[in-house]
Order: C-alpha cells, then sequence, then structure tokens
C-alpha cells in the first residue's frame, strides 16, 4: 500500500480549495474560478500552484480525483472532498487566526467558508476569534522583547498592540452590526 503524503504545514491556498470542494466536486479550472470570485481582491492563486495543491490534497487523502470526460472534449480531473478532508477543513475553520500573518492569509478564508457550511456557527466562531486575539494581546504587554535598541523594540512593539487593538475593536463592531451572520 502507497503511503500518502502528509500536509503536516496546510497553507491557507490547500483549505481555499478544500472549502471550495465541500461545495461539490469540481475540476481545477472552475475551483480557480470560484477562488477568483471570492478572493480576487484579496489573493491571487497561480494557476501552477492550484494544481500543485489539488495533487497534495490527493496525495494526503483529503480529495479523491476521479477522470471526466464530456462529449468529444479532452479527459479531465474532477476533484472530491473526502471526510477527512471535510474534518481538516472544519478543524483549520475553528482555530482562532491570532498572529498577523494568519489574519491576513487566513481569516478572510475561513469566514468565507463558515458562513457556507455552517452559518449559525458564525457567532460562536467569531468569539473564539476575539478571545484569541486578546489572548495574543495580553502576551504581547506582559512580554519584554529582547533587543539591541530597545527603543526600536518599543515602537515595534507599540505597532503591534494597536493592530491587534484595532483588529479586536473592529470585529467587535461588526458583531454588534450583525455583519457575520
Amino acid at each position: 500500500m502507497e503511503k500518502k503524503r502528509s500536509l503536516r504545514q496546510p497553507f491557507p491556498v490547500a483549505h481555499a480549495v478544500l472549502g471550495c470542494l465541500f461545495e461539490g466536486s469540481s475540476y481545477g479550472y472552475r475551483i480557480r474560478q470560484r477562488l477568483d470570485a471570492a478572493f480576487g481582491d484579496l489573493w491571487h492563486i497561480p494557476t501552477s500552484q492550484l494544481y500543485r495543491v489539488l495533487e497534495r490534497l490527493e496525495e494526503s487523502g483529503w480529495a479523491t480525483r476521479e477522470a471526466d470526460r464530456e462529449g468529444l472534449r479532452p479527459e479531465r480531473a474532477v476533484y472530491t472532498i473526502s471526510n477527512a478532508g471535510r474534518k481538516e477543513l472544519r478543524m483549520w475553520i475553528d482555530r482562532a487566526t491570532t498572529t498577523r500573518l494568519e489574519l491576513v492569509a487566513e481569516f478572510w478564508a475561513k469566514l468565507y467558508f463558515l458562513r457556507r457550511i455552517a452559518p449559525e456557527d458564525a457567532g460562536a466562531w467569531l468569539a473564539r476569534q476575539v478571545a484569541g486575539l486578546r489572548g495574543r494581546l495580553a502576551v504581547r504587554e506582559s512580554s519584554e522583547a529582547a533587543s539591541d535598541d530597545p527603543v526600536f523594540a518599543g515602537l515595534v512593539g507599540s505597532y503591534r498592540e494597536s493592530q491587534l487593538e484595532t483588529t479586536i475593536a473592529w470585529l467587535e463592531e461588526q458583531a454588534a452590526k450583525g455583519r457575520f451572520g
């Protein structure tokens, strides 16, 4: 039996593709169209990267591939999310996004797919996101960064704390307006 390759540190593109497949089986070009329509203003996924991700999803057991042919068109691969892929997608969505990189790269994809998969969970999900950010802020406020330039380190730390505070305030404002579902 062939050993399946693991996606030890899955990146957002893999989970965004799983989210598209959660909505139904699809092929690479159609997945690309869906990702561009949903996230075109946020990030661009090169076609070559999308096909590498599809291969990795299949190798990891998070998706399956079948050949499909329509009429005289060439055969194409159609991908379907597996039960393991569904479980992984939901675990990924449920993990709090607390770092700047995660907020930029993952937050919007998680929210987008959560609203399709389980919109009734949006309030609890948002509360976990805010709690994770508050925890991160508490750690930042209580730690002193070791630096050869304490003034610079203080500026950077203050900037990061302001980003977290602003993000928390924005999330709470949007939640109060009922914008998360």
